[in-house]
């Protein structure tokens, strides 16, 4: 069964990451009314994720 689980969590992980951070963008700037403040931040969040999804499959495939 872990066999099964493990490569689940890999893929996993990473959906998980960009999730929290789409709702930590939407949170920390979702009210605000300026537009490009919001999307500078959602790239910036983008960025972040990919990267983190990027070490997550590095981190998954090296084990």
């Amino acid at each position: 069964m872990s066999g099964f689980l493990e490569p689940l969590i890999v893929l996993l992980s990473p959906l998980l990451c960009l999730v929290i951070f789409g709702v930590v963008a939407y949170f920390l700037c979702g009210r605000r009314s300026e537009d490009e403040n919001f999307m500078g931040f959602v790239l910036i969040a983008l960025v972040a994720g990919i990267i983190l999804v990027w070490i997550c499959l590095w981190l998954g495939g090296a084990r």
